[in-house]
């Protein structure tokens, strides 16, 4: 319990703060709940808002998203790509590329990267970690720069929490090129949705943002809205459809304090590999996941059980075998050709023929100590 409030007091203390530039402002998912993002667990959008969580994507998963964002300062068209890999023989590992762009027609801010997310599970906990390596382009500040993005997620399974922290656009060369960014954020899981909560820190003061998510439809679909606070807040909404393989993700963003200042509209189509198509199945996705794991787990189990009876398999046919012929003996105090027989041929009386193959090596009846003498297959 102690360990517990430790960690959410941290969550409290380092929270997270988000650029609302579109390359900065996470997934399509994320922004359909606040930007609440930064515990969201199994998403190819973590590779924005916490790279922790591409641990939980068990399948490959392609998403490419575009959409429309209004800033204080410049508006424009958004496009982006990712794709995440897990890795097929261990279990919580995975890897993710994305490429972000937003543009007005003359100024862009783009973005590439490289994401990589580890995680250790127990039967009360799941840990993950989480970094993002990335190339920012701002043709608006004339800044070219390297980022790096680290994030981590703790799960309670026993209590459905999860908590999220993470540091965002580590190495900039100033506030001006890219705001470092402090994170923090819970998410309580329940059969039919999400609670999320984030603590938004930015140069400008702390802020709250707010989201839920719940599956309708026997989860064939998911709804979505959140609260972005900020200091022009803005109200999100979305929707997901799972017509597996694919998946469409839509989300809106309006100002909570008038119509002249910053929204989005975002679109994504995402496609898993290796998921049972629509037409075959309602697929409850969570239990989907499950057996996924169960099946990658048995898998291994599996090979390890392979190889060890395989290994035991060669030891038996080279005991079968039996020794190759000729061996070689080194004579020392104490060897007689009889008990040299009887160790090798099992029979004593079988010691002319270790008399015959090392005739020289041998005086007054027995091998001369130190003599290397040949032990020849017996017949």
């Amino acid at each position: 319990m102690i360990k517990r409030t430790t960690f959410f007091s941290c969550l409290l203390l380092i929270a997270l703060s988000q650029e609302f530039f579109g390359i900065e402002s996470g997934g399509v998912r994320s922004w359909g709940m606040g930007n609440a993002s930064t515990a969201l667990y199994g998403d190819s959008g973590a590779v924005y808002h916490n790279p922790a969580g591409i641990a939980g994507v068990i399948l490959p998963e392609l998403s490419v998203n575009a959409g429309h964002f209004k800033e204080s300062v410049w508006s424009g068209s958004l496009s982006g790509l990712v794709f995440v890999w897990p890795w097929p023989s261990h279990t919580g590992k995975a890897a993710a590329l994305h490429w972000n762009s937003a543009y007005d027609g003359t100024e862009y801010v783009r973005e590439t990267g490289l994401s990589l997310a580890w995680q250790q599970e127990s039967e009360l906990h799941r840990l993950a970690w989480g970094t993002t390596l990335k190339w920012r382009e701002d043709s608006l500040r004339f800044v070219q720069s390297g980022l790096i993005d680290l994030g981590i997620q703790k799960t309670w399974k026993q209590s459905n929490i999860t908590g999220g922290m993470m540091l965002r656009n580590l190495l900039s060369p100033s506030q001006h090129a890219a705001e470092l960014s402090p994170a923090a954020g819970i998410v309580y899981h329940h059969t039919q949705g999400n609670l999320a909560c984030d603590v938004n820190w930015r140069t400008d003061g702390p802020y709250v943002s707010l989201g839920i998510e719940r599956n309708i439809f026997k989860g064939l679909m998911v709804a979505r809205a959140g609260y972005h606070g900020a200091p022009e807040a803005l109200y999100t909404v979305g929707m997901t459809s799972q017509l597996q393989p694919l998946g469409f993700d839509t989300s809106y963003s309006w100002p909570a304090k008038g119509s002249e200042s910053r929204g989005y509209f975002q679109v994504a189509l995402n496609y898993r590999f290796g998921v049972p198509s629509f037409s075959k199945t309602y697929i409850n996705w969570e239990e989907f996941q499950e057996q996924e794991r169960k099946k990658r787990d048995a898998s291994a189990r599996s090979a390890a059980e392979a190889e060890r009876r395989s290994a035991a398999e060669r030891a038996r046919q080279r005991e079968q075998a039996g020794p190759r012929w000729p061996q070689m003996h080194r004579v020392v105090q104490g060897d007689t050709l009889r008990a040299l027989a009887q160790r090798y041929y099992g029979n004593a009386n079988k010691w002319q023929i270790l008399y015959k193959a090392n005739s020289q090596k041998i005086e007054r009846g027995q091998p001369r100590i130190g003599e290397t003498i040949v032990i020849p297959e017996p017949k």
